[in-house]
């Protein structure tokens, strides 16, 4: 899991202006916002990029359907390119993980992260609303759910569709005690604005990104994202 440091503000060669509003805008979720664990869900853009791929458990290409309870991907029909750490996890034919030492002709070795990204562990400004309310779902069923406008530190860069986990941390402010409520990211704007260098002068037409907003959707208790482990090695 990659913990950021809210000493994290850029790289030596971005302006101080902008250096000081990022670690502003850490103190600020420091001090008032929610420990979290992120997961980034992959997409299709990540294919072409080249940073995730098809999942190889459950991937239909004559359909391009998935399987939902697949065990790799949980239904999101993407995983990662780096594989586990255990060598002797594969993936079967049939789209079952199995362990063994000895895999068969057209086994796969499992992906490291399935449909979501490597965890990282960082802070969010999520404000109180009602949770009195209810929409349907894609299955057409009652579910309670609520949205709410949150505020997030320049970095990781996030996106929709992500994961968010409420987690509560020891007093060392890095070790995860337990996790709470799930949600999904949506709507997600990066904040940016223009650098200046000495004396004032704009650094051409160099944007800076210094927070991100979103709205977040809070996952029902019987929803499959509960079932995404957060504590990969």
């Amino acid at each position: 899991m990659y913990i950021v440091s809210y000493k994290e503000v850029g790289p030596p060669f971005a302006p101080q202006e902008i250096k000081r509003l990022r670690r502003e805008n850490m103190d600020m979720c420091r001090k008032h916002g929610q420990p979290v664990i992120l997961r980034h869900a992959w997409n299709q853009e990540d294919v072409i990029d080249e940073y995730a791929q098809n999942c190889p458990a459950c991937w239909d290409p004559a359909y391009s359907q998935v399987r939902n309870d697949c065990p790799v991907c949980y239904g999101f029909g993407f995983a990662s390119l780096e594989l586990t750490v255990n060598r002797d996890l594969w993936i079967t034919e049939q789209g079952v993980i199995t362990e063994t030492t000895t895999p068969d002709e057209g086994w796969v070795r499992v992906p490291r992260y399935g449909g979501f990204g490597e965890p990282v562990l960082t802070w969010l400004m999520e404000p109180d609303v009602a949770v009195d309310v209810y929409r349907i779902n894609q299955e057409g069923v009652m579910v309670r759910t609520y949205d709410a406008q949150g505020v997030a530190p320049w970095f990781p860069n996030l996106g929709d569709n992500d994961l968010c986990i409420n987690a509560v941390l020891a007093p060392n402010d890095y070790s995860i005690v337990e996790t709470r409520d799930r949600f999904q990211l949506k709507l997600v704007q990066q904040i940016t604005m223009r650098g200046f260098g000495k004396m004032g002068r704009p650094q051409g037409s160099i944007a800076y990104k210094v927070a991100q907003s979103f709205q977040m959707s809070k996952a029902p208790e019987n929803s499959s994202l509960y079932d995404i482990p957060w504590d990969i090695e």
